[in-house]
């Protein structure tokens, strides 16, 4: 999803997945603006609202991003009451590419999982014209200078985060392209 070189693993230098978001270090070469345009808010679906602040731990990074559908602002750190997907993509990662339409495919048969994705490093020009040809409606939030990625302490995309119910980072994947099924045995095994 990012201008990195592509790496057997994704989009960057990896840093393997991990249980309760330890690992590798980011980088930060972000620039693009962000913002909820009228055309990104026709297209994607809007953003969940969580029902309080996470109260287990370790919290995910407490950073704040935007939602592309309506603009307004949706703290990571918080807990929707249910698991939680948070996928991490952009527009120029290949693997992420190939990856989106699987996580929406996930999401279409699991809805006691909530599903969201965050255009990383992007600009909202690219990531809505990846997500039209995709036909990916997810609800997505903007993250143009990769706050969550670096907060997660990854520098490689695709990067997709587990929560649980109560708002506690369970797991951080950041490898291969997940599929709709792999992602499912991945949330079953460290979800339950």
């Amino acid at each position: 999803m990012f201008v990195l070189l592509a790496v057997a693993a994704g989009c960057g230098d990896g840093g393997g997945s991990a249980r309760h978001g330890d690992g590798g270090s980011a980088r930060h070469p972000a620039t693009p603006s962000a913002g909820a345009s009228g055309a990104a808010a026709a297209w994607f679906a809007a953003c969940p609202a969580p029902r309080g602040p996470a109260t287990g731990t370790p919290k995910p990074p407490a950073v704040t991003l935007s939602c592309a559908h309506d603009g307004r602002s949706v703290p990571i750190a918080r807990a929707y009451g249910k698991p939680t997907v948070i996928n991490l993509w952009a527009s120029w990662c290949g693997p992420c590419r190939q990856e989106l339409p699987q996580i929406q495919a996930y999401a279409r048969t699991h809805p006691d999982v909530v599903v969201l994705t965050v255009d990383t490093r992007d600009t909202e020009a690219a990531g809505l014209s990846f997500a039209r040809a995709a036909g990916v409606r997810l609800p997505t939030l903007y993250d143009p200078k990769q706050q969550l990625l670096a907060g997660v302490h990854r520098a490689a995309l695709p990067t997709t985060l587990l929560l649980r119910a109560d708002g506690s980072l369970a797991y951080t994947y950041n490898s291969t392209a997940l599929t709709a099924d792999s992602l499912a045995a991945l949330v079953q095994k460290e979800l339950g």
